[in-house]
């Protein structure tokens, strides 16, 4: 009675244990398949990384013309979808 009681709670132990680790598995997966948020800088923020010499002028006109160029997709975007309801 004693050793069907303790393969018992073994068993039941094995496969709680074993769908927790499914589950936590699966979690680890979606956490680490996420997508991080892209850090977008304001253009005051590349002005003040070029005055702390963070980043050097040839990179502060790329990123600068990066964020316009960005801004201008999105003004490009809300327009479309203003004029696409009227």
């Amino acid at each position: 009675m004693a050793d069907s009681l303790t393969m018992a709670l073994l068993a039941m132990f094995a496969a709680v244990a074993g769908i927790g680790g499914v589950y936590l598995a699966v979690r680890v997966r979606r956490w680490s398949r996420r997508e991080e948020p892209c850090r977008s800088f304001t253009l005051q923020d590349l002005r003040e990384m070029r005055a702390r010499d963070e980043i050097n002028d040839q990179e502060f006109q790329a990123l600068r013309a990066e964020i316009i160029s960005r801004a201008a997709q999105v003004d490009q975007a809300s327009d479309g979808s203003m004029t696409a309801g009227q």
